[in-house]
């Protein structure tokens, strides 16, 4: 059975990053082919990965390049602050299988709002609805409902949709 993934901030390209999260890394070369090995050791070909934003720093044109080295093919793109190469290329909406600034999906029984940034309030949030976010690299506390799913906050791998659940209602 498929299983269902959520992560972000990877920044592919952004030389910059290492520095300012105090990444484990020597090159940007070894963060990049690091975190794409991590996406692929646990996300399969039929799998389902919602990557909330900040795929590949904005002054990169190698989106589609770091698209194709993933291999799931259910890849879902909720739009951060660096994805703006993506929003002006139309070539590479075709890497993505879903585009959206924010997203109300339902799991199960659980309604999860994904954005990248992180909200006080979202949509159902008091039926219960969880929140997904990024951005913060792992810098927010935790707040109700809602987790941040960056790469930064799980030794740079993805999290598993139940990881998430168990995570949120400990």
């Amino acid at each position: 059975m498929p299983n269902i993934w959520f992560t972000s901030d990877c920044h592919f390209s952004h030389n910059r990053i290492i520095q300012y999260c105090n990444r484990p890394f020597q090159t940007i070369e070894e963060m990049d082919s690091t975190l794409i090995s991590n996406i692929n050791r646990l996300v399969k070909k039929n799998d389902t990965l919602w990557y909330l934003g900040d795929f590949v720093w904005y002054g990169s044109r190698n989106i589609q390049r770091y698209r194709q080295q993933i291999n799931c093919r259910r890849f879902h793109l909720i739009l951060g602050n660096h994805d703006g190469k993506i929003r002006k290329r139309p070539q590479d909406f075709s890497c993505f299988e879903s585009i959206d600034e924010i997203k109300d999906i339902k799991i199960g029984d659980k309604n999860i709002v994904l954005c990248h940034y992180s909200m006080r309030v979202w949509n159902k949030k008091h039926y219960g609805a969880l929140h997904l976010y990024g951005h913060s690299h792992g810098t927010l506390e935790k707040y109700q409902q809602s987790m941040d799913v960056g790469v930064d906050t799980n030794s740079f791998y993805p999290y598993n949709f139940d990881e998430i659940v168990h995570n949120i209602t400990d």
